[in-house]
């Protein structure tokens, strides 16, 4: 079993395709004895997800819920030339920023190399904490050059769950990809990764068995997760 104590992917009703509200969130997690979730919904971009105004306003809500702090994020989605979904008005006022490539989403290109310089434009832009799922079959990426960039600017990479969950009709995870990517943090003592759930419904959270099989063929130790405890993320956001 893994013991983590931060889910740093998580989607509430507002994203529109997720099913519990964050007071449900926390109490699952609280239940699973997680001390930290980041409500990360999707940018505005996504076909029925929140309104712009959603993120601005998070800050309304109370820093614990049912004992579990709560990181207030996005994740927004990145355009082929790594913009991204969510103004500075709003993201300035979250705690954590995440970005993947979503197809039906603001993301038009077709060949790796786009996908690629998608995703490094993004992390050089120095306004992401995270790339969400930077593995995946629907875009694929070199994942060594995103690797480099994701190490030299302090961004992290997630190895996602839910990725090789079952409920997926088409499997979005690359198994041989995201070991070679826990192979390369093994390499990199700066390269830093977070496993998530990527949850859209709260029993979900912590849910992180679909990517055991990673985590023992890389051969990486769970702690050199940043979200292997709560405390080392938080160090993480105030920039120690």
């Amino acid at each position: 079993m893994l013991n983590f104590k931060a889910d740093l992917h998580i989607h509430s009703i507002a994203s529109g395709h997720a099913y519990s509200s964050i007071t449900e969130l926390a109490r699952a997690a609280a239940d699973k004895k997680y001390e930290l979730i980041a409500i990360t919904d999707h940018g505005p971009e996504m076909p029925g997800s929140c309104h712009s105004y959603h993120f601005g306003n998070l800050k309304a809500l109370p820093a614990e819920i049912h004992g579990v702090k709560i990181i207030s994020g996005v994740e927004a989605n990145i355009g082929p030339d790594g913009s991204l979904d969510l103004g500075s008005r709003f993201r300035n006022r979250l705690d954590f920023i995440t970005a993947g490539i979503h197809d039906d989403a603001l993301y038009v290109g077709e060949y790796q190399e786009d996908c690629t310089r998608a995703i490094i434009s993004a992390i050089e832009s120095g306004e992401v904490d995270m790339i969400t799922h930077p593995v995946s079959n629907f875009n694929p990426v070199n994942i060594e050059e995103v690797a480099a960039a994701a190490s030299r600017h302090q961004v992290i990479l997630e190895i996602n769950a839910s990725s090789y969950s079952e409920g997926r009709s088409i499997e979005r995870g690359n198994l041989e990809k995201d070991i070679e990517l826990c192979r390369l943090a093994i390499a990199d003592p700066n390269l830093l990764l977070a496993l998530n759930s990527d949850a859209h419904y709260h029993d979900c959270i912590g849910y992180l068995e679909p990517a055991i099989e990673i985590i023992n063929k890389s051969g990486i130790s769970p702690d050199r997760f940043i979200n292997y405890s709560a405390d080392k993320f938080i160090d993480y956001l105030k920039g120690e």
